[in-house]
């Protein structure tokens, strides 16, 4: 058990190293750290439930609650990250990204862009 829980801590201060490298790329984040972490956690908590229902018959042990509580606290801290970083992070950034593309073809029309675009369609 100490094996594991000095390689559950080595992991946890990894992702958390990288998530403090990589604060500022909000896609980055989510494909590598926050949804492979919630679905590691997730397969975690499912393979303790059907070794504590398959081979324990149902009992709860100490090491199987232990278990339980480091991959359901893996499983909600990373679905509560991914939630936020979805919903509201990256959601301000492609809000952000939509006005400065719509600036970005108010000048190009102003500055005669379309024209230019149009003549060599016809080309």
């Amino acid at each position: 058990m100490v094996v594991a829980y000095v390689c559950c801590g080595v992991g946890g201060l990894g992702m958390c190293f990288l998530w403090l490298r990589w604060s500022h790329n909000y896609v980055w984040l989510l494909g590598n750290i926050f949804i492979p972490g919630l679905l590691n956690g997730l397969s975690g908590l499912l393979s303790t439930f059907v070794g504590i229902y398959a081979t324990q018959g149902g009992t709860y042990g100490a090491s199987s609650i232990a278990t339980l509580a480091v991959t359901g606290a893996c499983t909600l801290i990373c679905g509560f990250l991914t939630t936020i970083y979805s919903v509201w992070k990256l959601e301000a950034v492609k809000k952000k990204h939509v006005r400065e593309t719509e600036q970005v073809r108010k000048v190009g029309s102003e500055v005669g862009e379309v024209q230019y675009l149009s003549s060599q369609a016809v080309m």
